[in-house]
């Protein structure tokens, strides 16, 4: 029997030995860490199955995004309904920032071939340099 698809949500906690996830769980009084951890909180993080693999995905350093976005990822399995991200996060090289993006690569056979003209003004040049470099020579 294959394993129930499911969503959870944890949170990223800096500890002295490294980083570590820490389950969240429903308390009395809103949502806690199921085992308490010593350090700095971080990000949250939902822990879902993509295409049978098991995943993290950033949700954000608020709360109540976070739970938003579990409870919507929760009723879209459910459903069998394809994910809609409700809140998707802006970085630096997303298309939202073209001014961030990486210049586009030239590709490969899109040089233009050089005019006959172009090339005879080359050489041209040439000729003449080498013949001013043989005046000063003998000079």
């Amino acid at each position: 029997m294959p394993r129930k698809a499911g969503v959870t949500l944890y949170q990223l906690v800096k500890t002295p030995q490294g980083n570590r996830y820490s389950r969240m769980t429903k308390a009395a009084r809103g949502w806690a860490q199921a085992r308490l951890l010593e350090g700095e909180p971080g990000s949250y993080y939902l822990r879902l199955r993509k295409n049978g693999k098991p995943t993290f995905e950033s949700v954000g350093d608020d709360l109540a995004n976070a739970v938003q976005e579990m409870k919507a990822r929760q009723k879209a399995i459910a459903n069998h309904a394809p994910v809609v991200v409700l809140a998707p996060r802006l970085t630096l090289h997303s298309e939202e920032w073209p001014c961030f993006a990486a210049p586009a690569a030239p590709k490969a056979g899109t040089r233009k071939p050089m005019s006959e003209e172009a090339k005879q003004k080359i050489r041209d040049a040439q000729l003449r340099r080498h013949q001013a470099s043989d005046a000063a020579s003998t000079t």
